[in-house]
């Protein structure tokens, strides 16, 4: 039996459907389940003197796991409810001047625009190129000025492109301009590294890809942006609210780091290449080339069927994806085997 195979007892999801939309949120594994059950026990049975002193150390060590798999520093990990939340509290960490300029790439980042301007500072949208990223119009719109803050989901939540990470942080540290990336359809499925990547700031959901419960995020915070500060982006948290949902974030990790992000992204890969190979037999093109959105995230269009009724066909087959506005979203994870890309291919 392969190790895909023997993942997918950790997954009950699988015996009662085929579950291709990780994207939107994952099912737990049997081991976050597992987590939550012992903490809430703890709690209902333990002895109140010394449970927060456990609780605290439980927080560490899940803020340095994430650090591992993330490619961070325990202090430069912090939790948030989310990436929106990560967000704000990244364009709340910068000293803004007047009429500085944040370039967003796409729309795949939650910009809480008018906040912004409050603070005088100026949003000037990047689009992407038939929905795939393209350096030549980010360099360009890096030579502005007043350029202080790139921001960009590194996989689009809808097509699937895949941003060049590392040109891209090539391209700001010549400008003198911030990375901040949101990670959430791209950490669990595809590696990421806060240090080798360059970025100065990444935000993630957790409970995309990351397999974790809903509610629960994280913010990385670059310490090279201010070396001094020991715990920079612990700052940003509240004492140990959400524990729960760190602890549960915590088991889901370390299910991701036994596996490695290597041979995550290899097979998730695999995955989604056989889906593209499959719809290309069947006359049908992926909204992104796949050149440009090797991501664990493929997207289409049936013909002009509209893609809810693509996804209520696939549904009522016990498929599940996602259906926007463009077309039919796919999203699987490494517990996913081949015959269930197999499975949603004859169903189309």
């Amino acid at each position: 039996m392969s190790l895909w195979h023997a993942l997918r007892s950790c997954f009950p999801v699988t015996e009662v459907g085929i579950h291709l939309d990780h994207a939107r949120a994952a099912p737990l594994p049997s081991r976050v389940d597992e987590a939550v059950r012992e903490f809430v026990d703890a709690a209902t049975r333990g002895h109140g003197s010394g449970r927060e002193d456990a609780v605290a150390r439980q927080v560490e060590r899940v803020r340095a796991r994430v650090g591992a798999l993330l490619g961070a520093a325990p202090q430069e990990v912090a939790f948030v409810a989310d990436a929106l939340r990560g967000i704000e509290a990244v364009l709340g960490d910068i000293a803004w001047r007047s009429r500085d300029v944040v370039l967003e790439v796409g729309r795949g980042v939650a910009l809480p625009e008018a906040s912004l301007a409050d603070r005088g500072v100026d949003v000037l949208h990047v689009p992407l190129e038939r929905g795939a990223f393209s350096l030549a119009p980010i360099e360009s719109a890096l030579r502005h000025p007043r350029a202080r803050l790139l921001a960009l989901a590194s996989v689009q939540a809808h097509s699937g492109a895949r941003a060049p990470l590392a040109p891209l942080a090539d391209l700001c540290a010549e400008r003198g301009v911030l990375l901040c990336v949101d990670a959430s359809h791209h950490a669990g499925s595809l590696p990421i590294h806060l240090q080798r990547d360059a970025i100065d700031y990444l935000v993630a959901d957790g409970h995309r890809f990351l397999l974790g419960l809903p509610g629960t995020g994280v913010l990385l915070r670059n310490r090279r942006i201010a070396p001094a500060l020991q715990t920079a982006a612990q700052r940003f948290e509240r004492g140990v609210q959400g524990a729960l949902g760190i602890v549960a974030l915590g088991a889901a990790v370390d299910l991701l780091l036994e596996l490695t992000p290597a041979a995550i992204e290899k097979r998730v890969l695999e995955l989604t290449d056989r889906l593209v190979e499959g719809l290309a037999d069947r006359g049908i093109d992926p909204l992104v080339p796949r050149s440009a959105a090797r991501s664990a995230i493929v997207s289409f269009r049936v013909g002009d069927e509209p893609p809810a009724t693509t996804a209520a066909r696939l549904d009522a087959r016990g498929i599940w994806v996602s259906a926007g506005p463009d077309g039919v979203r796919v999203s699987p994870h490494a517990y996913n085997v081949p015959d269930e890309i197999d499975a949603l291919l004859k169903a189309l």
